[in-house]
């Protein structure tokens, strides 16, 4: 169980790409892990990643971090997050929370919820779930749920 805030570290830190004896997470919130299924806590975690690091791709594992934020409100995590994502990786971060205007784009990773205006054209990935107005694009992955005005054009 990591802190609520502060300093963890895993004690049983091995230096290797196998699972395990590591703390673990996704980096910038992107990757293939599912997170759902590990409670209702989100928590943002600086890491050095000169300090114990490795990329398990889909995951990372690492020996220690800062714990920034724990909250059970996703949309308040993901919004300090994106504070500090890279813009070139904006558009591949997981479990994004946007509600928007009308004639926006929005590309998000998997696991997101999207609400959107008229005239939208949204991207993301699978699990999502989507609210958009008339006239909208929306491209999602596999076991999207999908409610979108008149006139729209939907890929699935």
């Amino acid at each position: 169980m990591y802190p609520e805030k502060g300093y963890v570290e895993a004690l049983d830190w091995k230096n290797s790409d196998e699972c395990g004896n590591g703390l673990h997470g996704l980096e910038w919130g992107i990757g293939s892990y599912i997170i759902n299924d590990h409670g209702s806590m989100w928590q943002i975690i600086k890491v050095d990643k000169n300090n114990g690091y490795r990329d398990l791709c889909g995951k990372v594992k690492f020996k220690c971090g800062e714990v920034i934020l724990s909250t059970l409100d996703q949309k308040e995590a993901m919004d300090l997050l994106m504070k500090y994502v890279p813009i070139e990786l904006k558009s591949k971060v997981n479990y994004q929370v946007v509600y928007s205007e009308a004639s926006l784009v929005i590309n998000c990773g998997f696991c997101s919820i999207i609400t959107s205006g008229f005239y939208s054209t949204i991207t993301s990935g699978f699990y999502s779930t989507i609210t958009s107005g008339d006239w909208s694009t929306i491209s999602t992955g596999y076991n999207s749920t999908i409610i979108s005005g008149n006139n729209s054009t939907i890929t699935s």
